[in-house]
Order: structure tokens, then sequence, then C-alpha cells
């Protein structure tokens, strides 16, 4: 009854999915409960794949307003997958996914620009030379001379049960973080691990810098990995200033980590006590730096106040279009004067977690441990 020649009917195929639609609409589109970060287990039966690509193509198929072609399109990934295990999505599948993976993000509070994202398609890189030459002009073209575009490189996927293409870089641009003896850090301490492990590949870097970019480290599966290093041009770098302070270039600011004490000690104030607010007003001061330092020299920034303003006319769009809106309120409010932010007083947000998305994944160096997972 269910198979003609081997193969599932049409009527049947849309049968399994409108009803998995309606029975379990938390396991197949969104998930309520708790999760581990951001992190997600790949799918590896192809009943789920199937399932799971299904749900994804009928929202496809009806916000781009293609319909009609949904249900030839749903029999071409069933044979595909039941075939190979996967399925390979089109150009345009796999750059609204990528877009709308952005729109359902409950972390992110720049969503307003979800549907301009720029998607480039690097499925056919296949070495890392090719990757990392991918990446570099990522760089170019996301940096655009410091007029940003949101841009995202896509790779190919792993395939089902096999490692996949690792960018062990959290980041492609960060600061090296390297450990001292008496316990203190020089540079990034957020890439203080990922500093030891490079530099037992055998990077040297200086070891005395604070803003030393490391390398970017690419593993193929089955491969060792290989270290490249960023050229220099592609490292859009602001000078940190402030409009008030003139000492504030001399400390020769690049990014900020734990600079509060010496700012704070920098600009006269009282740190003897936590009553005087010291570092409420050090760290304005720093955000006002870095606020004019990008303007003076032409980088594209946002400022907390209107990204809050700009998150509130997204809410609005997509009320407007009948989708909600999941958000993780304790990411979305400004750490800086969050009770000014009109974020601050919705209560309703939940942070419902819906696919497509992205999702962290273990460190490669480590071993998948629960809670050893990148971004918790």
């Amino acid at each position: 009854m269910l198979y003609r020649e081997g193969k599932m009917s049409m009527s049947f195929l849309q049968t399994l999915f409108h009803t998995h639609l309606q029975t379990q609409p938390k396991t197949l589109l969104a998930s309520e409960q708790k999760t581990c970060g951001y992190y997600c287990k790949p799918l590896g039966d192809p009943r789920e794949i199937f399932l799971e690509a299904g749900a994804y193509l009928h929202l496809f198929h009806q916000e781009c307003g293609k319909f009609d072609a949904y249900a030839g399109r749903l029999a071409e990934i069933h044979r595909e997958i039941k075939y190979s295990g996967t399925y390979w999505q089109t150009y345009d599948e796999l750059a609204y996914g990528a877009k709308v993976a952005w729109r359902n993000n409950t972390r992110c509070i720049g969503r307003l620009h979800w549907n301009a994202l720029t998607v480039r398609d690097m499925r056919h890189a296949e070495t890392a030379d090719q990757i990392y030459a991918a990446l570099v002009d990522h760089l170019r073209l996301a940096t655009n001379g410091g007029k940003i575009r949101s841009t995202i490189t896509i790779f190919a996927p792993a395939a089902p049960g096999q490692p996949g293409i690792r960018i062990w870089n959290p980041q492609l641009i960060r600061y090296a973080g390297y450990r001292q003896p008496d316990g203190s850090i020089i540079g990034d301490p957020a890439h203080a691990e990922l500093t030891d492990i490079v530099r037992r590949l055998g990077w040297t870097g200086s070891a005395r810098a604070p803003f030393d970019v490391l390398p970017l480290v690419i593993q193929l599966p089955g491969q060792l990995p290989r270290m490249f290093e960023l050229p220099r041009d592609v490292v859009l770098e602001v000078p940190i200033s402030h409009p008030d302070y003139p000492w504030f270039l001399e400390l020769g600011l690049k990014w900020h980590a734990n600079l509060l004490p010496l700012i704070a000690k920098k600009m006269g104030l009282d740190t003897s006590s936590d009553r005087t607010l010291w570092r409420d007003r050090a760290l304005v001061e720093l955000n006002v730096a870095v606020l004019s330092s990008f303007a003076q020299h032409g980088v594209t920034i946002v400022d907390h106040h209107t990204a809050s303003r700009q998150f509130m006319c997204h809410e609005k769009l997509e009320k407007k279009a009948g989708r909600s809106v999941p958000g993780h309120w304790v990411w979305l409010v400004p750490p800086v004067s969050g009770s000014t932010s009109p974020i601050f007083h919705v209560t309703t947000y939940k942070n419902t977690i819906l696919k497509p998305n992205f999702f962290y994944q273990p460190a490669p160096w480590r071993k998948s441990q629960p809670g050893e997972y990148e971004g918790l």
C-alpha cells in the first residue's frame, strides 16, 4: 500500500510529512527544551533527515512563492536520501536557509537585516588551500573597505556519520592570548587555549604582543590540521582613540579585554569602592571610544540603542508577515544601560529553538564531552 515498485508514492510522502507536522510540531520545527548552549546533534537517520528536509522545503516554497514546485522537489529529495542517506540543496534552498537560520537565532539582536545576507556557496572547495582562499575572499568581500556586508560562506556538509570540514578558529580574525608564568595573559584571554594549541602545532607568534592575529587552522576529514597566516591587507584594525581623552590613543588599543581598571586609573576615578561606579563610568567611555573610532575611520558599527530600536522594527515586520519572533532575553538586552532599551521591558520572548539555525560544534581539539561545547 505504501510503496509502488520500490518507491514511496507522492500521496504517501505528503501524508507522512503533513501528519508529522500536525502530531509532532515541536520535534520537527522547534524545540522549547533546554539545550546544551546552541548545540544540536547532527541527524543520521534517513527518515529524520527527510522529515526535517520536508519541513524546510515547505517553508522555502511557501515563503518564496514557489509552492507549485513543492511536491516534485519533495519527491526528488526523498529519492536522493533513499539512495545516498542525505541530499544536496539547490543554491536557492541553501541561500534562503542561511537567511532563515539568522532570522531564527534567538541570541542575535541584528536580525532586521536577515534577508539582505550575502550567501557564498563554496561547497565545491575540496582542499585546505581552496578553503583558505575562500576565507580570504570572504574577508575582503565582507569587510568591503569598512562598509561591512553581512556575508556567510558555506562549505560542504559532513556526510552522515562522518567528520566534516573544520575551521578551528571561532572567528576568522582573533587575537592570541599568551599565558605568562605568573598566571596572567597577554592578549585575549578568551583565546588562550587556542593559542596554546597553535603554538604546539608550530606557530610562534611573539609571546609578548597583545594584538597578534592568530593563524587560521583548517582540518579536512582524515587529515591533520594545517595552519595559514592571514594576509595583512584583509585584517582591518581600528586604532582606538577618544574624542575627549587624548591619552586613549597612546594606549595603542585595537580591541578591549579587561581594560576597565587601566581606563579608570587614567580617568582619575576613585576605584576604592564599588559605590563610586568607576567600572560603569569607565565602560561607558570605552564604548564612546570604540564608536567614535570606528566612525572616524569609516568602519560600520552600531550602538546598542540603535540596535535595540532596529530589533523592535524587526519584530513589527515579522508580526506583519505572520511570524513570531523567538528571543533569548538575556542575550538581547544590551550589557550597558540595559533598562534604557525597549527590549528590556518585553517579557514575552520565548527562547524557542527553530530550524534552520546556527549551532555550535564541539571544539575540534577536544573530545566531545558534555559541557565542552563552544559558546556555552
